[in-house]
């Protein structure tokens, strides 16, 4: 089981958690469910095709936007602005995998349950007062416990 830890950061890196590229591929690809006999969803193009459109479309004027900033906005032509929204990307990709890896992996091991067991607002309240004030209040540090 320890050999694939070095593949974690890949794989979150890569979007493989639920707010990532590969598992909104998947989800684009598989909602909503067939209807009966297979046939499209009633709602599909009523519905969901709409909000998806409107979706990509806001998404696409989101990175034209860091596509001008890249180009428009550092003085370069309107050619080179990829390499400002591949620069954007990559570290936006980072955060969420490093994210992504303190709280999934961190919440789901047997060492947080071990810890959760001890109860930690009476064993460590320090601790507990300092990560209910980084997550904005008792109540979401709570949510992660």
């Amino acid at each position: 089981g320890w050999c694939t830890v070095p593949l974690v950061p890949l794989w979150h890196f890569c979007g493989a958690n639920d707010t990532g590229f590969l598992f909104a591929c998947l989800w684009w690809l598989n909602f909503p469910d067939s209807g009966p006999g297979g046939k499209c969803d009633k709602g599909f193009y009523s519905k969901w095709l709409p909000v998806r459109a409107k979706h990509v479309s806001f998404q696409l004027v989101l990175w034209s936007c860091v596509w001008l900033l890249g180009s428009v906005g550092l003085n370069r032509p309107l050619s080179e602005g990829w390499r400002f929204v591949l620069l954007v990307s990559f570290f936006c990709r980072c955060g969420f995998a490093l994210a992504w890896m303190f709280i999934a992996n961190l919440n789901h091991s047997h060492l947080w349950n071990e810890f959760l067991a001890s109860d930690p607002e009476r064993s460590w309240p320090m601790l507990h007062g300092c990560m209910a004030f980084c997550f904005g209040g008792r109540h979401r540090w709570n949510e992660m416990l």
